[in-house]
């Protein structure tokens, strides 16, 4: 579940046309996964991915003194100025990037794909703006498609965000995804709702891939079930969990962030370490003291 974001207070991780398509013909015939599945002696660790829609403030200053104070926890921020980059660069946000970047958090630019009816040269436009306004680490797909045949598509994005030097993308389809989009982003949001997952959903087909490769966001949550979150994370790499409901759940963070984030830290203490080949992209867990 996507809901649209924008500043009026309704809410919502043209490069080269050659593109990998027989690999994303072959592992589709054959089923092959694009990456290889975990295994079976531990979990590796789990981080926190952020929809940060707020302007530079306070909430970043919290944001950066919990990555600092707990440095096992991989942080992902999604930035949105204006449901996109905006109309030009704002130095505040620009400043307050790059301080978030300077403790260790991966920073991402927020655009919305429609389904993959938003033109891809429309898309590329908004994450070069990114790129030369804000010096973003990635990229967040909103509203990503999850139909069958739309994976060429992500797959361009992909593409144009390697070229810009991107090395963190992240697709939110909000529900489930056909094996077949594996691969075409780093990480995929397959849950974006009003409570938490069950944990049969998180541990169906997608066991069979490195969970890194998929997400989860919650809203509506009154307050942190630490055994419960800790059993859905070790099927995904990254999570969020607010007490924000609608009509905007990311107009605030959450008032139990610091011990949703503390918990990770415990939780990743002594936690597995994937090898870089697991995982097409490490930014997403850049900066971790192990």
């Amino acid at each position: 579940m996507t809901i649209p974001y924008d500043f009026s207070g309704i809410f919502h991780c043209n490069t080269a046309s050659y593109l990998p398509t027989f690999v994303l013909i072959f592992s589709a015939a054959v089923n092959l996964p694009l990456h290889p599945a975990p295994s079976t002696d531990g979990h590796p660790k789990v981080g926190v991915i952020i929809p940060l829609y707020i302007y530079p403030g306070e909430a970043w200053t919290r944001i950066a003194a919990l990555r600092t104070a707990n440095p096992m926890v991989p942080m992902v921020a999604i930035v949105n100025p204006a449901n996109g980059p905006g109309s030009g660069p704002d130095p505040k946000y620009a400043a307050a990037i790059s301080d978030l970047q300077e403790t260790g958090v991966t920073v991402i630019g927020y655009v919305h794909t429609v389904y993959a009816a938003k033109a891809l040269s429309v898309v590329e436009s908004v994450m070069s703006q990114y790129n030369d306004w804000y010096g973003v680490d990635g990229i967040f797909l909103d509203e990503m498609s999850s139909a069958p045949a739309n994976e060429r598509y992500y797959l361009t994005l992909k593409a144009h965000a390697d070229l810009l030097g991107f090395t963190c993308t992240i697709g939110n389809p909000g529900t489930d995804i056909p094996r077949t989009y594996v691969g075409t982003v780093d990480t995929f949001v397959i849950h974006e709702g009003h409570g938490l997952p069950d944990e049969s959903f998180l541990a169906g087909w997608h066991s069979s891939y490195d969970k890194r490769n998929f997400a989860m966001i919650a809203y509506g949550v009154p307050s942190i079930d630490a055994a419960r979150l800790s059993t859905l994370s070790a099927h995904v790499g990254h999570v969020y969990v607010t007490n924000e409901g609608t009509p905007n759940p990311y107009a605030a963070l959450p008032r139990y962030l610091s011990s949703l984030v503390e918990g990770l830290q415990s939780n990743n203490t002594g936690a597995l370490v994937r090898p870089a080949q697991d995982h097409p992209s490490e930014e997403c867990f850049r900066g971790v003291i192990y």
